[in-house]
């Protein structure tokens, strides 16, 4: 059995696809403008979209070096 999309487990769309809603969402383009372009619902782009910012979140998370509690000042 051949995998259809190796960046989304049980993905009903091809990686060639996937790869251009991820395109369009670096181009800073909004779920309706890539629903419309990809021919995918926009319920189906939300879902993707929403995986693809939290992996980005996480990702940030491991790499901050901002871990535990921060105290700010605000006595400017």
């Amino acid at each position: 059995m051949s995998m259809k999309n190796k960046h989304v487990i049980r993905s009903h769309i091809p990686e060639k696809k996937f790869r251009e809603i991820i395109y369009l969402f670096s181009e800073d383009l909004s779920a309706t403008q890539i629903s419309h372009l990809t021919k995918i619902s926009r319920l189906g782009i939300n879902k993707y979209l929403t995986a693809v910012r939290f992996r980005i979140f996480e990702y940030c998370q491991d790499q901050s070096s901002l871990k535990g509690e921060n105290e700010v000042d605000e006595s400017y």
